[in-house]
């Protein structure tokens, strides 16, 4: 199963928020896995190149100033959590959830839980699918899409030999999406996109700006905003992949550092 749970709260006094949210949400995150499931959480932390999950930072705040962001009492704010196998999202549901206290402290913040919601209905970035699903409704309805259109609404990344590279080009799009299904993906069938396949998928259009992503002692450049591509020259079963694995960029992320805040995505089509 892949899940998206989505955590509405408000700020239970004023106060500024000096610290990445992102990876104060980390660490939130697997303090409360800890206390559910010590050698669970002590297996997702251990093993950095297979952590099935990923995490938004607060959502909604106002912009900082000066590296701080003023809260007031009441501020609403969101985050996400996302679970890409079926363990971790059974685990989400029947225990994570439940031991959810009233009052949380994120980022040295103390925020007051309002309400959890599962599905489009309840939040716009909560819903649950499978890998499965997401193949058949790909080959069910590829054809009909030529063009996709992603939001970035955190900043997104691309980790290179040196430094990395605040640009979504098609190549390391399909790359980050790729190694997460392949490396997660429930269902036998294993997605296969090659080299020749990537050159058949251009930018269509874009509106993205570079924004800062703090994350402890350091700082990444990534874009957020409006971005399309467009299919060009693929197969009928390289356009299904890609849609598969677009569609799938909604739990995956896309880029680096997703476990921490960044290259939170959503498709429109």
């Amino acid at each position: 199963m892949l899940l998206s749970i989505v955590i509405q709260c408000s700020a239970k006094e004023t106060c500024s928020l000096r610290s990445a949210s992102g990876r104060g949400l980390h660490g939130f995150w697997f303090k409360q896995l800890h206390a559910i499931d010590a050698p669970l959480a002590e297996r997702l932390h251990d093993d950095v190149q297979r952590q099935p999950f990923t995490l938004s930072p607060l959502m909604d705040l106002p912009l900082p100033y000066k590296n701080s962001t003023v809260i007031q009492r009441g501020q609403k704010t969101w985050f996400r959590v996302c679970s890409l196998t079926e363990e971790l999202s059974t685990f989400l549901l029947e225990k994570w959830v439940n031991s959810l206290p009233d009052e949380i402290n994120i980022a040295d913040t103390n925020w007051r839980v309002e309400g959890v919601a599962f599905s489009p209905d309840q939040h716009a970035w909560a819903r649950t699918s499978s890998y499965s699903d997401l193949l058949k409704v790909a080959y069910d309805l590829s054809d009909l899409y030529p063009v996709w259109h992603f939001h970035f609404a955190t900043p997104v990344t691309f980790h290179r030999s040196v430094g990395h590279f605040p640009f979504p080009l098609p190549d390391a799009l399909v790359k980050s999406w790729l190694q997460r299904w392949q490396r997660f993906s429930s269902i036998q069938k294993n997605l296969e996109f090659s080299e020749e396949a990537k050159t058949g998928i251009a930018i269509n259009a874009y509106e993205l700006k570079t924004v800062p992503f703090s994350y402890g002692s350091r700082t990444l450049i990534g874009a957020v905003g409006e971005f399309s591509l467009r299919a060009l020259h693929l197969s009928p079963e390289e356009k299904s992949i890609f849609h598969t694995l677009a569609h799938y960029s909604f739990y995956c992320g896309s880029g680096s550092k997703t476990t921490q805040g960044m290259g939170q995505t959503k498709v429109e089509i």
